[in-house]
């Protein structure tokens, strides 16, 4: 697309990729405050179960996708919060939680943050029709085996733990300006991955 191009809501959706970390809680920042921020979250843990309730500075998030591969979990969740700096983040399954990380999102721009196209993939892939302006957060938690390469998204971060065995998170991000008919998303990790990515529009 043209720079200058109009989009659907006035503007492209606008992200940052604010943190990652260890455990079922983690204070981060939020990113600048403004009217139309909304915060997404992404975890990976083991459990037999599956991740249910994400909170953020006290209230609870709308969880888009979850998956479970052989015990590899991931959710993504997303809330709108224009106000307050820094915050803390706590998640939970529905059975026990081990090796648990947490990452964290600022997006800006969209107009409806709580009903985004959303995907839970054991594979890890997914496939998007996306309009101009869009941004896009994908994120998969498995048995770590090297290196974490992205086709269609730009890595972040990735953050691994170790206990029986090591388990990795990696999330990644982009900006489409472009619409994508379709927008095709994965990644290199193998070893029994979950998980989860959804798509922001104007």
């Amino acid at each position: 697309m043209a720079f200058g191009a109009p989009f659907p809501g006035g503007g492209p959706v606008r992200g940052e990729f604010l943190g990652i970390a260890a455990g079922t809680s983690a204070t981060l920042n939020f990113g600048a405050e403004e009217s139309d921020r909304a915060l997404v979250v992404i975890a990976g843990g083991v459990t037999a179960g599956n991740f249910n309730i994400c909170t953020v500075a006290g209230q609870v998030a709308t969880r888009l996708a979850s998956d479970n591969n052989a015990d590899s979990a991931s959710a993504i969740w997303v809330i709108s919060v224009p106000s307050g700096t820094s915050g803390t983040i706590t998640v939970s399954a529905t059975s026990t939680l081990s090796l648990c990380m947490i990452a964290a999102y600022a997006i800006y721009g969209c107009h409806s943050p709580t009903t985004p196209q959303a995907t839970a993939n054991g594979g890890f892939s997914a496939s998007f029709n996306t309009l101009p302006g869009s941004f896009v957060i994908g994120g998969t938690y498995a048995i770590f085996a090297g290196g974490v390469s992205w086709s269609g998204l730009n890595g972040d971060a990735t953050l691994t733990q170790s206990g029986l065995i090591t388990e990795i998170l990696a999330v990644a991000s982009e900006q489409y300006l472009a619409a994508q008919s379709p927008l095709r998303i994965s990644n290199n990790l193998s070893n029994t991955p979950s998980g989860v990515a959804a798509v922001w529009s104007p």
